[in-house]
C-alpha cells in the first residue's frame, strides 16, 4: 500500500478526521468470493454480480477486489471515498492483486488493476488471472483493463 495512506484507520492519515475502516476477519470472510463450476460465488453461495455495485473509480456496476497472498479473492460492491476502500479489506496489508471486477450471473467480463491506494501493475494483476484461470475460469474473454 501506498505510504500515503498509512494510518488512515486511526483518523491520522490523509482522511483526516475520517477513520478509513479495517474490517475484521470475520467481516473479511462476508466478502470472499469463491469460484465453482467456472462461475463466481458470493460468500453466502450466491452466484456474484456487480450489476447493483459502484465503485469510486469507474462507477456503475463493478466492485472492488483484492487477492491475498494465498489467493483467496474478496470484493466489495461499496467503496467510499475517506471511509472504505481496497485497503479496508485486507486491513491495510500488502495484496497479491488488487482492482475493480464486472461480473454478470456469475461469469467474470472485466478485471483491472484500478486501485488508488495499491496501485497494482499490470503484472501483478496476471496473478489475478492465473489464480481464477487455475480454479477453472477460463480468461480467455476477460476484458483486461486499468491504468
Amino acid at each position: 500500500m501506498s505510504e500515503h495512506y498509512k494510518g488512515e484507520e486511526t483518523g491520522n492519515g490523509w482522511c483526516t478526521p475520517k477513520k478509513v475502516k479495517y474490517l475484521s476477519d470475520a467481516q473479511r470472510a462476508e466478502l470472499k468470493l469463491t469460484i465453482k463450476d467456472g462461475k463466481v460465488y458470493d460468500a453466502k453461495g450466491n452466484l456474484y454480480d456487480t450489476s447493483d455495485a459502484g465503485t469510486f473509480f469507474s462507477g456503475k456496476g463493478k466492485s472492488i477486489f483484492v487477492m491475498d497472498s494465498q489467493g483467496n479473492i474478496y470484493a466489495s460492491k461499496y467503496q467510499e471515498v475517506g471511509e472504505f476502500h481496497h485497503s479496508s479489506i485486507l486491513g491495510g496489508e500488502p495484496v497479491a492483486g488488487a482492482g475493480e471486477i464486472t461480473v454478470k450471473n456469475g461469469v467474470i467480463t472485466e478485471v483491472s488493476n484500478r486501485s488508488g491506494h495499491y496501485q497494482p501493475t499490470q503484472e501483478i494483476n496476471k496473478q489475478v488471472l492465473e489464480q481464477i484461470n487455475s480454479e477453472g475460469i477460463n480468461i480467455d474473454n476477460i476484458d483486461v483493463t486499468g491504468y
